[in-house]
């Protein structure tokens, strides 16, 4: 019996479960549904058939004959909470939401497209979150209409046009984030900066520009003089101290500037490299077979035993590589380096299902070798007839190689050894929540300068052998674990300058001090001690954040 049944079902909270699959369409059938909560879950699928398409079945529409189909406005009547946050869900936004929402979040997933306008017609909605997602497109004016939103959160898309005058007519509005969407710019309303119950205004990393009054400091809550209740305006700004332009950038004198996010750039000493240690002035031809040359040459990347299996992502990448990829290289022994790049990322779209991918999978847009939409429009679809260099996520700087494809869906185990192998200076695979990593096998990444693997719900415990603290022991400069599930207690060491922990569910006490590894670090590092001094405690999401102040490291924990 579906759960659509349970007609009195008055609330649904699986919430921190690891739930798979996609939603029962049935429960649109809960008619006394106050609250659904399925938030850090594993749950897949897009999220249209809330709009009423079900499969074949037009039984949740109403027809006009002279308007076409109509949303039944039937469907849910009383829901007031909604969560879907923290799964993989993808696809555009549903074109119908209960009338009755007070409370929405859909973020992070991989939503795409731009904002529904039936987020407009919510006239009850106080809470809207949609952050970490792929949404682009602008933020209409019809924005002014929720008039009862306290809390907005657009932050991590990649919104872009200009801000709406409206957003000034949302008076009972405390909490703004527009943060990191680039592309979002011209002047801040002026409106907006007059809000009298904002207590946190986010605007960093994107590309608004002007001045922020006296007036709007004024705002600020007693203890920093001001008349109002704003705690935290935080904003790329120009806080050099001379005279600022508010037509390039902006000026605030109670700002708390800072940039979008601390990135190493330290070049490590010796840039030159070859894919996994192979010389090609010392290769030679051993076969005038093609085949027979690739297979010979593909396990300096992959063990035997997973060349020969024939579902394995290495197999099926190996298959790709010598009878279907349109861009058929030859081997010789000048281009075996490409060779193994091109079959190490064949690898990862096998290992993570690409063809399931939220963008650039090789199905994607079949007329043309680009990608259709979002941050990767324009880019070279995975597996196409072009040098893997221009794959969309994929850039090649000299003999390195950086990977970035946050929140594009990917699932499965990453695979660390093929990967780890190539001259691999970046990997970013930010927000892809159906990713496995073997904590084993991360020992291959000890040349990676950069890794981002926050906001995938990786679970784990440090403290344990094999677990996610085999991380910590890499030479990596820059390490980004936030938003995840691990748990246990911090490590008595770190071998990185930047390390991200926050958002985890971490205990116990925090060490006196970290000490560095005695041995020479691999690209330089940390050469005393890093004393701890009292966390300071922020308001945004009364989380905790410390910033050692020995440069150039810093510690955000956040827990």
């Amino acid at each position: 019996e579906s759960i659509g049944s349970l007609s009195e079902l008055q609330e649904i909270n699986l919430a921190g479960n690891s739930i798979e699959g996609t939603l029962p369409p049935s429960i649109l059938d809960l008619t006394s549904l106050t609250l659904l909560d399925l938030s850090r879950n594993e749950m897949t699928g897009d999220l249209y058939f809330l709009s009423g398409h079900i499969s074949q079945q037009r039984r949740y529409l109403s027809t006009n004959d002279d308007d076409g189909p109509t949303m039944d406005s039937s469907r849910l009547p009383n829901l007031g909470t909604l969560d879907l946050s923290s799964n993989s869900f993808s696809g555009t936004m549903p074109a119908y939401f209960p009338p009755s929402l007070s409370s929405l979040s859909l973020a992070l997933n991989n939503l795409n497209g731009s904002l529904s306008a039936a987020i407009y017609d919510l006239p009850h909605l106080e809470e809207l979150h949609l952050h970490h997602n792929m949404l682009s497109g602008e933020i209409e004016s019809e924005i002014g209409d929720l008039t009862k939103l306290r809390s907005l959160s657009l932050s991590n898309c990649d919104f872009n046009g200009t801000l709406p005058e409206r957003l000034g007519e949302l008076a009972s509005l405390e909490f703004l984030r527009l943060d990191a969407n680039p592309r979002l710019g011209g002047q801040i309303p002026v409106p907006l900066l007059q809000l009298g119950n904002i207590t946190l205004l986010s605007i960093q990393g994107t590309d608004l520009v002007g001045n922020v009054s006296d007036s709007v400091c004024a705002l600020e809550g007693e203890e920093a003089g001001g008349g109002g209740n704003l705690e935290r305006l935080i904003a790329t700004c120009d806080d050099s101290g001379g005279i600022c332009d508010p037509l390039s950038s902006i000026c605030c004198s109670c700002c708390d500037c800072r940039e979008a996010q601390p990135t190493i750039v330290v070049p490590p000493p010796d840039r030159t490299c070859n894919h996994y240690g192979f010389d090609e002035s010392e290769s030679e031809l051993f076969s005038d077979n093609r085949t027979e040359q690739i297979y010979a040459l593909l396990p300096i990347a992959s063990p035997d035993f997973l060349l020969s299996q024939n579902s394995s992502a290495q197999a099926r990448a190996a298959e790709w590589l010598i009878d279907e990829d349109p861009f058929f290289l030859n081997f010789d022994p000048s281009n075996t380096s490409d060779l193994l790049l091109r079959y190490s990322l064949a690898v990862l779209y096998f290992a993570t299902n690409g063809d399931d991918w939220a963008q650039c999978s090789a199905h994607e847009n079949q007329d043309s070798s680009t990608c259709g939409m979002g941050r990767f429009a324009g880019k070279e679809r995975f597996l196409s007839n072009v040098s893997a260099c221009e794959w969309a996520g994929i850039t090649c700087e000299g003999d390195y190689v950086s990977i970035e494809l946050d929140r594009n869906g990917l699932r499965g185990e990453v695979p660390f050894q093929e990967l780890g192998g190539l001259c691999l200076d970046s990997m970013s695979l930010r927000g892809n929540q159906g990713i496995v990593v073997n904590y084993e096998s991360v020992y291959f990444l000890d040349n990676l300068r950069r890794l981002d693997l926050s906001e995938n719900a990786l679970t784990g415990t440090f403290g344990r052998e094999g677990e996610p603290g085999d991380l910590l022991a890499l030479p990596i400069l820059e390490l980004r674990l936030a938003d995840n599930l691990f748990s246990g207690t911090l490590p008595d060491f770190i071998r990185q300058n930047v390390l991200d922990l926050s958002g985890n569910l971490l205990t116990g006490s925090i060490p006196s001090f970290f000490p560095y590894y005695e041995e020479e670090p691999r690209f330089g590092g940390l050469e005393e001690e890093l004393e701890f001094g009292e966390f300071e405690e922020e308001f945004f999401f009364e989380e905790f954040e410390r910033d050692i102040p020995t440069t150039p490291a810093s510690l955000l924990l956040h827990n």
